[in-house]
């Protein structure tokens, strides 16, 4: 029971492993792939960490709260933190041995390769998703970019990136203009809008609802309607002439 119990803490301390926003940007490219790699991180984070806490707990012969259920949460939390430290670390020469390392290591592997997987499943779906778009919206989606990135603190993304970013862009974006560079621009900012959803995990831009288009077309015609115009009489108030 206790075992049980420790992989499902860890399970539960492997869902906040990530931002929110890598689960919103996986998701919204690719719910069935994501569903199936995050499955398989779940598994690998969650049951490697559970059983990792309970591994060490036998070794040490700890039982800290002589309840099943309870050791297995306090397991559970020591699995999961014990994913989350230095795998590359190596033990001193007069040290305790660490008889878990190579175990902490391949779960630590399996867990970034899963990481991965999710990555490479958005980034070819962002890929055909820009691949797709008429020239005029990739451009708008191109600038969405060079606003994400003008927007970011100088810690995350240099002042000096940033310039060198908007040099790249806007030369692909002139290109498009050109019916002889047209295909190397459309190229061109692909790669780059695709390379720069992949590493900031950015979602999918969203589409506007039925009802939002509806709601945008019926104030398009109120505009175009002359604010001098009158509306037009009704029968009862057309006057009668004759007997």
């Amino acid at each position: 029971m206790s075992l049980v119990m420790a992989m499902v803490t860890a399970a539960v301390f492997a869902i906040f492993g990530f931002p929110f926003r890598y689960y919103q940007c996986w998701f919204s490219f690719s719910k069935i792939g994501t569903t199936v790699g995050s499955a398989l991180y779940l598994v690998l984070a969650g049951g490697g960490g559970g059983v990792l806490g309970w591994g060490l707990a036998q070794l040490a012969g700890v039982q800290p709260a002589q309840n099943p259920l309870l050791d297995g949460v306090l397991y559970g939390v020591a699995g999961a933190l014990a994913l989350r430290a230095d795998f590359g670390a190596r033990p001193t020469p007069d040290g305790p041995p660490d008889h878990l390392a190579s175990a902490r290591s391949a779960l630590s592997a399996s867990i970034n390769w899963t990481a991965d997987l999710l990555d490479d499943i958005t980034a070819r779906r962002v890929e055909a998703w820009l691949a797709a778009m008429p020239d005029d919206q990739l451009v708008a989606e191109a600038l969405r970019v060079h606003s994400d990135i003008r927007q970011q603190p100088d810690d995350v993304v240099p002042d000096k990136a940033k310039k060198e970013m908007s040099r790249m862009l806007v030369p692909a974006m002139e290109q498009l203009d050109e019916v002889a560079e047209q295909a190397k621009g459309r190229a061109h900012l692909i790669m780059f809008c695709t390379r720069y959803y992949r590493e900031r995990h950015l979602p999918k831009t969203p589409q506007p609802t039925r009802r939002d288009r509806d709601r945008r077309n019926r104030g398009d015609s109120s505009t175009r309607r002359s604010p001098t115009s009158e509306p037009a009489p009704t029968r009862s108030a057309v006057p009668r002439v004759g007997p």
